[in-house]
């Protein structure tokens, strides 16, 4: 998927399987590699999903929109988003005076706010190969979840690559997770990649090749 995205084919990659599986340290290995090959990782991790609508996204956006590279973003970004984007981001100061919005009730307010993250992001993409990595995708508020929905199809041709991991079982027991991840399969050429428990022989193997000596049967089993 970054691969993809170095070659301007952005897009969604799915990364499931229960708790202790190893989802982290996956996508701790390809934000290494992203960020070696010259990508910016955006990673939102389990802590930023705590906080206000959006903030999933918002709150690592605004650790990586610093120095130059906000300069770049302010510098391309257009006009009619700026005031939106800097109400969203945390440090995106464009010399206004901005406030937080504190109501998300109209839909056209959501749809306006959501318009403008998916601005932002497009326009770092353009600047250079983006990594955006939502970890534990199964706590995200809903309007993270109607972003990404909304930014799905604006991919496609782009340098950004959208990870999203989640515990599998709990994923299912939320609605609008599950329905976001259904409509991305639906609708959207994705990467799926499901980590899950090794076969009981596998372990066998293991605890036997990592043994001081040898293993009794009733052991192993």
């Amino acid at each position: 998927m970054v691969d993809a995205a170095f070659a301007g084919k952005g897009g969604f990659a799915l990364i499931d399987g229960q708790a202790g599986m190893g989802k982290t340290r996956l996508l701790t290995d390809i934000a290494e590699a992203a960020r070696w090959r010259g990508s910016t990782v955006v990673w939102s991790r389990r802590t930023d999903q705590h906080r206000e609508p959006y903030a999933a996204i918002t709150a690592p956006l605004g650790q990586v929109l610093r120095g130059l590279r906000r300069e770049q973003v302010l510098a391309r970004l257009d006009a009619e988003f700026l005031p939106l984007a800097a109400q969203l981001i945390p440090g995106l100061d464009t010399g206004t005076d901005v406030a937080r919005p504190t109501d998300w009730a109209s839909p056209d307010e959501r749809w306006q706010y959501q318009e403008a993250l998916t601005q932002v992001l497009l326009t770092l993409g353009a600047i250079e190969p983006v990594a955006l990595i939502v970890d534990d995708l199964q706590v995200a508020d809903a309007e993270t979840l109607e972003f990404l929905r909304l930014a799905a199809p604006r991919l496609a041709e782009t340098q950004v690559a959208v990870l999203l991991a989640y515990r599998t079982h709990e994923a299912r027991n939320r609605t609008g997770v599950w329905g976001l991840l259904t409509d991305l399969e639906q609708r959207h050429p994705v990467s799926r990649i499901h980590l899950g428990g090794l076969p009981p022989d596998a372990i066998a193997a293991l605890a036997r090749a990592r043994s001081h000596g040898p293993l009794a049967d009733a052991v192993v089993d």
